[in-house]
């Protein structure tokens, strides 16, 4: 019950990345965010090891910052849902995405809408 601080991956965003804990691959999976402009890097993390795995994908959702993710134990998937293209906008929010995106551990694929 206490708060500990661990490595950072060299990830190219430094913020508007999501992240979801994987329970079948036991590891944190993260995708996404902003420097200056956007990042489609998708990482595993070892919490026991304290290290961190870039995982080189076929397909990915492509650059999104603000987007959320969640593990679904009955699919056993990482979900990935929204966020948006358009990191930076100064008139607004930009445009955003309805998309949902599922990591099987290897590989993203769309699935809706």
């Amino acid at each position: 019950n206490t708060w500990e601080e661990r490595s950072a991956p060299g990830l190219e965003a430094d913020f508007m990345v999501a992240a979801a804990y994987d329970a079948r691959l036991d590891r944190v999976v993260t995708y996404g965010g902003a420097p200056t402009g956007g990042s489609n890097e998708t990482w595993l993390y070892d919490t026991d090891t304290d290290t961190w795995e870039q995982v080189v994908t076929a397909t990915d959702p492509g650059f999104v910052g603000d987007h959320a993710m969640a593990y679904d134990p009955t699919t056993q998937r990482t979900y990935l849902f929204g966020g948006g293209a358009d990191l930076l906008p100064l008139d607004g929010v930009g445009d955003l995405s309805d998309q949902l995106w599922v990591f099987d551990g290897e590989d993203w694929t769309l699935v809706g809408p």
